[in-house]
């Protein structure tokens, strides 16, 4: 697999099936990404915001993962008994160790550009609040995990004053990930 070896050219049957694994792949992800996408209410919509918060740190992580374990599949190939390629190969096409790879990195990348997605809505929302006096409140609370007496501490203000200015934040993050579904 780490041969500088020109690989053949995948017939285009295979290739559009592995062109269709991957858009069902993107699609599954979507639909998972769904009830976060689209609430009913302003309170679901900050609901559905601070889930989002919380998530984007590990999600980040997530990131640089897949793209590491990509970068393996490409240098290193697939483990002998790979879950992964079973999953490819239970259809009548029968794919060799060559389409298999290549379908395995194209459901990894369809994942990752996913990901990528949801990461670069949040920081661009992010944007939006980053220079606010409190924005600590929302960075220190989804991001860094700190209670709201330590990221008063810091702010120098009191406890009761982060939580009512990252209830703002939040609304304002709510409106601009949600639109007016996102409005009291």
């Amino acid at each position: 697999m780490g041969s500088n070896k020109k690989r053949p050219a995948i017939p285009p049957e295979i290739r559009s099936y592995i062109d269709e694994v991957a858009k069902k792949t993107a699609a599954a992800v979507s639909e998972a990404y769904k009830p976060l996408q689209q609430p009913q209410n302003a309170k679901q919509a900050f609901k559905n915001t601070e889930a989002r918060l919380y998530a984007l740190p590990v999600l980040k992580v997530k990131l640089k993962d897949d793209k590491e374990k990509i970068e393996d599949l490409r240098t290193y190939g697939t483990p002998a008994r790979s879950k992964s390629i079973t999953r490819f190969s239970k259809n009548s096409v029968r794919l060799d160790p060559e389409e298999a790879l290549e379908a395995i990195i194209k459901d990894k990348e369809a994942g990752i550009e996913t990901d990528q997605h949801e990461v670069d809505i949040l920081e661009e929302a992010l944007e939006i609040i980053e220079n606010d006096q409190y924005y600590e409140s929302v960075s220190g609370r989804y991001f860094e995990g700190l209670d709201n007496e330590t990221i008063a501490e810091s702010l120098g203000c009191d406890a009761t004053t982060v939580w009512r200015n990252r209830q703002r934040l939040i609304k304002s993050l709510a409106v601009r990930l949600y639109g007016t579904a996102a409005i009291d």
